[in-house]
């Protein structure tokens, strides 16, 4: 669209706004290793206002279709629990004369990494990160679990990204290698909060 925008006056119709439609090009893959009732959330270049939601595994195409010659990037939003899902041929090219079908999307077992807050005072927040992303939004003390798992012998490291208001909140054993063979040190860190 363009000239959509501005301001209307009483003696003067608008009559320049344009629309202008151009060919889209779709994309789509295979997901692979998706557990039985469970679902993987993709996105194409993170518009979060089109997102692809998978229940089986098999051929997909996304609801999102990518202007003819730009380019794209597949991502995961939102993956199953417990779980880690690759994506393989995820950035290209656009074609509409030769849609994309080879994007590959394979879920593995991952290693869930989270612990336990205690001491947020009622009423505040406090955002926890993991390497630098995969924000967490805490409200309330209890045990929490970050959304994305990490792959075998990944590194994570949790940090407090947002100090709760009136807080000070301390990460303890934020910092380790996952590990399949021996997940606990990666669900046992803890957090406490104590006043400013």
């Amino acid at each position: 669209v363009a000239n959509g925008s501005g301001k209307m006056t009483s003696d003067k119709p608008v009559t320049n706004v344009n629309v202008t439609c151009v060919p889209n090009a779709q994309i789509g893959g295979t997901l692979t290793n998706l557990p039985d009732s469970s679902a993987v959330i993709l996105s194409v270049n993170g518009d979060t206002d089109y997102l692809t939601t998978l229940t089986a595994n098999g051929p997909f195409t996304f609801s999102r279709y990518v202007v003819d010659g730009q380019l794209y990037t597949v991502t995961v939003s939102s993956p199953p629990t417990g779980k880690v899902c690759v994506v393989s041929n995820g950035t290209g090219t656009a074609n509409r004369a030769n849609p994309v079908s080879n994007v590959g999307v394979n879920c593995v077992t991952g290693v869930p990494i989270g612990g336990t807050l205690s001491g947020l005072k009622a009423n505040t927040l406090l955002v926890l990160s993991n390497n630098g992303n995969d924000g967490y939004n805490l409200l309330a003390d209890g045990v929490f679990t970050f959304k994305f798992s990490l792959l075998d012998g990944q590194a994570y490291d949790v940090q407090v990204a947002t100090q709760p208001a009136g807080q000070k909140c301390t990460v303890n054993n934020g910092k380790g290698i996952a590990s399949l063979a021996n997940p606990a040190p990666a669900s046992a860190i803890s957090v406490t909060c104590v006043a400013a």
